[in-house]
């Protein structure tokens, strides 16, 4: 007997996977698994992305003429660029690792946010930056939050 929710096996009067009760279990040995939504390919292809994006940030914040114009401006590079190209490559790749481990989807997370608020607050220049830490760090919260919601 299988769950008619999400395709495990039954044992007992109630599903093991899903908590489904028997009462709504079909006898079906060709019921279909439900499509896997852990979302390993957005954390992928997004933590790759993020990885590039970081360290492309932060060797910028190694280059002289670079800490010249902004310092220049009045700006501080630690803010604008070092920590946020840091903070973002480490959220790129806690994004990858979380394919395995769906705890790191949070700390990728607050990586991304983190990132973002030192780059708002440093250097607007790189706003795409920090647009898509906003955006991936609340991808990956909410990600974080179903699939624990899942488990429960």
């Amino acid at each position: 007997m299988f769950c008619s929710k999400c395709g495990e096996k039954l044992e007992g009067n109630f599903c093991t996977n899903c908590g489904t009760p028997a009462g709504q279990i079909v006898n079906n040995t060709t019921a279909a698994k439900p499509v896997n939504n852990d979302h390993s390919t957005y954390r992928l292809v997004v933590g790759i992305i993020m990885v590039i994006l970081g360290l492309l940030i932060f060797i910028a914040s190694l280059n002289d003429e670079t800490v010249a114009k902004y310092e220049l401006a009045g700006y501080d590079m630690t803010l604008g660029f070092m920590i946020p190209g840091i903070a973002t490559a480490v959220g790129g790749i806690l994004s990858i690792i979380s394919r395995n481990n769906n705890q790191m989807l949070l700390f990728s997370a607050i990586a991304y946010v983190g990132s973002a608020v030192c780059n708002a607050c440093g250097i607007q220049d790189v706003s795409l930056l920090c647009i898509l830490c906003v955006i991936f760090g609340i991808l990956n919260f909410v990600f974080y939050s179903k699939k624990n919601k899942q488990t429960n």
